[in-house]
């Protein structure tokens, strides 16, 4: 019985684990999508970290340059 115990509760934390960074991923894809509404902007990858006690979104663009120019790449960093 105290094996059993021990199975379920590593499975309860192990969804935790696989739950947690995809809940993170998907409000910083909201606000990729607000990024990508930009013209001439291009996303490139979208993750998640903290930054103390507050939810960050790190956002790597590609912006096309207006004059037919090379594209430049640059990352943002905005909170979720």
């Amino acid at each position: 019985m105290g094996l059993m115990k021990i199975l379920t509760t590593l499975m309860i934390l192990l969804g935790l684990v696989l739950i947690t960074p995809a809940d993170a991923r998907a409000g910083c894809a909201s606000r990729a999508n607000d990024v990508a509404s930009r013209p001439n902007v291009q996303v490139l990858a979208v993750s998640s970290f903290r930054q103390g006690d507050r939810e960050m979104c790190r956002i790597t663009v590609l912006i096309k340059s207006r004059n037919g120019g090379p594209a430049r790449k640059k990352t943002i960093i905005v909170q979720k």
